[in-house]
């Protein structure tokens, strides 16, 4: 997997973001995977919640009430993601904010809607005023 590159547009967004807010990664792998994975991004992250630290794997909200905990509550954070199932339906479950990343159009289909729908990281920066 040293090979993973984020999104074309990722490192330019989160950059961005970083300017005005800070930065996290929840992410489904362990933390020397996501190690190597980072070294494709630029931007310092400010929280980082991985499976191996909850032990659990999304869409098991563990990684959320996680990053609630480190942040203080469900208030004055943000979750931006593409994966439905795995991260804004538990999010959205929590009663926190989410932008769906929504890269193929899917539909809702009867699912919860998200907070705001975007086809890209820059877009969700630029709803955020960071773009």
């Amino acid at each position: 997997m040293a090979s993973w590159l984020p999104f074309r547009e990722a490192n330019a967004a989160m950059d961005r973001l970083a300017k005005r807010y800070d930065v996290g990664i929840v992410s489904n792998v362990d933390d020397k995977l996501l190690g190597i994975s980072r070294r494709h991004l630029r931007t310092d992250l400010d929280l980082v919640v991985t499976a191996q630290q909850v032990r659990s794997y999304k869409p098991d909200p563990a990684h959320f009430r996680e990053c609630a905990r480190r942040i203080g509550g469900k208030k004055g954070w943000l979750h931006i993601a593409s994966g439905y199932e795995t991260d804004i339906a538990p999010v959205l479950k929590m009663n926190v904010p989410v932008i769906w990343v929504n890269r193929k159009g899917e539909k809702l289909e009867g699912r919860k809607p998200p907070t705001a729908t975007v086809k890209n990281f820059r877009e969700a920066a630029k709803r955020l005023g960071a773009g």
